[in-house]
């Protein structure tokens, strides 16, 4: 039977969810089409970050010759030709955490690197070219600088169509919004359209492991303080307590819990490789970008009551934020509170490495080979809010890629 392949260069690759979504795509589409057989090769990649690179390698142990370390160094001359380039370029210099300085080329900010793209595409002229970042891109502060990329795409050969898709409209419960640039070259007469949202059946708590080391848990002290914020109008004492191998976990609860979706939604997965020291307060942040946690609810045959004085640093509830987060998911936290009888304590604790992983829809083998590579669990963290969800991509390529091979 024949074979077509694509030809795939990724940019700012990080571990790949774009050629793990690849993967995945060419796995259904052989499932589902009578056409020649699909197979993608990754032939080439660029990444500078050690730890990423780590990940990639063993990921793709077959890609390894193919590595290029640096955006600013790469001779496009040389590249073996590619049909899709795929550019997740740095968003720090963007994001409402970072300074927002820009991505104007020749200023020397991690955003301004797309432009060493414009040589990849002018060198190339791949097929199809695919852009994601952060959707402060397509806001006003940003408005004249993406229209200046824009431009530059079009005027080397490529018509443009861009919009922001959400991890939560496709499958994944977390509140992951997204901007997306597609740029089709402009012999290949066909129309791009972005995949309509299918919606989310999938809450938050199914992803999260059935146990996790003590080393995620917060103190007693501190999973009391954070309870307090929640029922500061109930008495001030508090059930929590240090379980080893006692009882039994009955309820484990996303926290904080976006707003509007019929089931429960993380907030959005930041690049944080402080996540895993970060304090209980961070899970009560009126910032755009809380952590998340999970709050626990442990049965044992034992009662044991921990008092905690009074808190006077309640967390203010931001109504008008635009991700509209409910602090600590508090309707389902105060239900369960309501609820809790003699033996039943709380804990808190932060999300695993795995658990993130889990969150970007990464397959559970690629997980297993992610957290045994010897990478700091902080750098995990931080690969992790840094990547592409890749049933969003999955679903893009399903949309777009049928028109194109």
């Amino acid at each position: 039977m024949k074979k077509r392949i694509i030809r795939v260069f990724s940019a700012f690759a990080g571990f790949d969810t774009q050629f793990l979504a690849l993967r995945q795509y060419a796995r259904w589409y052989n499932q589902n089409t009578n056409g020649p057989l699909l197979e993608v090769v990754l032939v080439g990649w660029c990444e500078i970050d050690k730890d990423a690179i780590i990940c990639h390698n063993a990921l793709f142990p077959e890609a390894k010759s193919c590595h290029y370390p640096d955006i600013t160094k790469v001779d496009w001359a040389r590249v073996p030709d590619f049909d899709v380039l795929i550019y997740s370029s740095c968003c720090q210099s963007l994001t409402r955490t970072g300074a927002q300085k820009g991505m104007t080329e020749g200023s020397g900010t991690p955003s301004s690197l797309i432009w060493y793209i414009r040589d990849a595409i002018r060198i190339k002229r791949p097929m199809i070219c695919i852009l994601e970042n952060v959707p402060p891109l397509l806001e006003t502060k940003f408005e004249g600088m993406f229209e200046k990329w824009t431009n530059t795409v079009s005027e080397l050969g490529y018509r443009n169509t861009w919009s922001t898709l959400c991890a939560v409209d496709y499958g994944i419960p977390q509140n992951r919004n997204r901007a997306f640039l597609v740029s089709v070259r402009n012999d290949i007469k066909k129309r791009i359209y972005f995949p309509a949202p299918v919606g989310c059946k999938v809450h938050a708590e199914s992803l999260l492991e059935k146990s996790v080391d003590e080393k995620y848990y917060f103190s007693e002290e501190d999973a009391a303080a954070f309870v307090l914020n929640m029922r500061d109008k109930i008495a001030r004492d508090v059930n929590t307590t240090k379980i080893h191998n006692k009882g039994r976990c009955v309820k484990k609860i996303m926290t904080p819990s976006c707003q509007g979706y019929n089931v429960r939604v993380c907030p959005t997965l930041v690049a944080d490789k402080n996540y895993g020291k970060c304090s209980y307060k961070r899970f009560l942040s009126t910032t755009h970008y809380p952590r998340p946690g999970v709050l626990e609810i442990w049965h044992t045959d034992e009662q044991a009551v921990i008092p905690c004085k009074e808190k006077n640093e309640y967390a203010l509830i931001d109504t008008e934020r635009k991700f509209k987060i409910i602090n600590a998911g508090k309707v389902d936290i105060l239900t369960e509170m309501k609820n809790v009888g003699v033996g039943d304590y709380f804990r808190l604790r932060r999300l695993t490495p795995r658990e993130c992983f889990r969150l970007m829809s990464v397959d559970e083998n690629d997980i297993n080979k992610l957290v045994t590579t010897g990478v700091p669990e902080d750098q995990l963290y931080k690969m992790a809010g840094n990547a592409i969800v890749i049933r969003v991509l999955v679903f893009l390529y399903q949309s777009i890629f049928p028109l194109l091979f």
